[in-house]
C-alpha cells in the first residue's frame, strides 16, 4: 500500500479547504468529493509499479550519473537532458511509451540523461556553483564534442548557466518549463516560499539539507482543486485502463522526492524567490552573471499554458531577455508536458525538429 499523496495530511487539509471554497474557489458537490477519496483509496492500491530497464552509465562522479539511451545516433551532436533537482530524473524516462530520452534516441539522436542521484548526499553538489562546475560540466565534457540541452524545469537554470559559463560546449539550449521571472504576476509559489521559509530554515541549518516532505507540502497548496479534480478523474478509470498507468508512474514520481542540499535551497528561495535574480541580471554562478541575453547558443523555450509551478510568464521571461530566440507555449500543465496524452506531437516533436535544425 501507498502512503500518499505525500504529506498526505496536509493534502488532505488543503483539499478540505478547497472543497468548502474557502480559497476562494467554488465548492465541490458531494459526489466529487467522494470520488476524490475514492481515487486516493485506488492509487494507494494499485498493482502497477514502474519497470523500466536501466540504461547503461557512460560516466559518474559522486552521486551523479550520465546515462546512454542509444548507441546508433543519425544526428552527430549529443543530446543532453538535464532533470530538475527536486525529484528524480525518472519523469524524463517514465514509462515506454512516455519516456522523452528514449523517445529522442529512436528518432535518431545521441541521447544522455543526467541523473543527480541524491545530491545532500555529495559535496559536490552543496550548492548550485559546485554542481555545475564539479558534476554537470564535466558530465558534458566526458562526451568529447559540443552538445543540445535541454533542462526540464529547475535543470533549465543549470543548463542556462553551463551555456553561458561554456560557450564552447553548448551548441543549443532548450528551457522547457524553466521559471525565469520569478516574480510573475500570480506570484503563488514565491508567496508559499516566503510563508513556509522559517519552517525550513532551523532544519537546514542543523542537517544541511531541505526535506524533501517541506517542498511537497509546498507544492500542495498551489492547486488544492487540482488535487482533487485529478484524483476524483483517476477513480472513475475502467480498471486495465492505459491512463491508470500514467497517472500510477506519475503520482509515484511525485511522492519520491529528494532532498535537497541547503546550498542548492537557499539559492532557489533567497536569489532566485525572493531577490529574482535571474531575471533581473544579477544572479551568478561560479563568479560570472548568468544573463538570458548573453548566452551565445540558439535557444528555445518551451512552456504549458496551464503550468501552477511554472507559469508561462515566468518560463516566457528568458525569452523576452534574448534578441533572437525560438518558443512555444502549449496548451497543459507542467507535468503533461512529458506524461500528457499529447506530448509527443505537440511538444516532444517540435523540440526533435529542433535539435535536428542546430546539428
Amino acid at each position: 500500500m501507498r502512503s500518499g499523496p505525500k504529506p498526505l495530511p496536509f493534502q488532505l487539509g488543503m483539499a478540505s479547504i478547497a472543497s468548502a471554497g474557502l480559497a476562494g474557489g467554488t465548492p465541490f458537490e458531494d459526489a466529487t468529493l467522494q470520488a476524490f477519496f475514492k481515487g486516493i483509496q485506488k492509487y494507494q492500491a494499485h498493482p502497477f509499479k514502474r519497470k523500466m530497464t536501466e540504461l547503461p552509465v557512460v560516466w559518474e562522479e559522486g552521486q551523479a550519473r550520465l546515462l546512454s539511451a542509444g548507441d546508433s545516433p543519425k544526428h552527430e551532436t549529443p543530446v543532453v537532458l538535464v532533470p530538475s533537482m527536486v525529484n528524480k530524473s525518472d519523469i524524463l524516462d517514465l514509462l515506454p511509451d512516455r519516456s522523452l530520452v528514449r523517445w529522442l534516441a529512436a528518432q535518431g539522436f545521441d541521447t544522455y540523461l543526467y541523473d543527480w542521484g541524491v545530491p545532500s548526499e555529495d559535496n559536490g553538489q552543496a550548492d548550485f556553483d559546485n554542481a555545475v562546475a564539479e558534476r554537470l560540466i564535466p558530465a558534458l565534457e566526458s562526451l568529447g564534442k559540443p552538445v543540445l540541452l535541454l533542462g526540464y524545469c529547475m535543470g533549465g537554470l543549470f543548463a542556462a548557466s553551463v551555456s553561458l559559463l561554456r560557450s564552447d560546449l553548448v551548441r543549443g539550449c532548450v528551457m522547457l518549463a524553466t521559471p525565469w521571472n520569478f516574480h510573475d504576476a500570480a506570484g503563488a509559489l514565491k508567496a508559499r516560499l516566503s510563508l513556509m521559509k522559517p519552517m525550513a530554515i532551523p532544519h537546514m541549518k542543523q542537517y544541511g539539507r531541505l526535506p524533501d516532505s517541506w517542498m511537497q507540502a509546498v507544492f500542495a497548496t498551489l492547486d488544492p482543486e487540482g488535487t482533487i479534480r485529478k484524483f476524483s478523474s483517476f477513480a472513475g478509470m475502467p480498471d486495465g485502463d492505459k491512463r491508470e498507468e500514467v497517472f500510477v508512474a506519475v503520482e509515484d514520481w511525485l511522492n519520491e522526492g529528494i532532498d535537497l542540499p541547503a546550498g542548492i535551497a537557499m539559492t532557489c528561495m533567497e536569489e532566485w524567490y525572493e531577490q529574482n535574480l535571474p531575471f533581473t541580471g544579477g544572479w551568478k554562478v561560479a563568479g560570472k552573471t548568468i544573463k538570458a541575453g548573453a548566452i551565445k547558443c540558439p535557444t528555445f523555450v518551451v512552456c504549458a499554458k496551464d503550468d501552477r509551478i511554472v507559469p508561462q510568464e515566468s518560463a516566457l521571461g528568458f525569452a523576452a531577455q534574448r534578441a533572437k530566440g525560438d518558443k512555444l507555449v502549449c496548451k497543459t500543465g507542467h507535468v503533461g508536458l512529458i506524461a500528457g496524452r499529447n506530448a509527443i506531437d505537440d511538444i516532444w516533436r517540435p523540440i526533435a525538429d529542433w535539435f535536428a535544425a542546430q546539428q
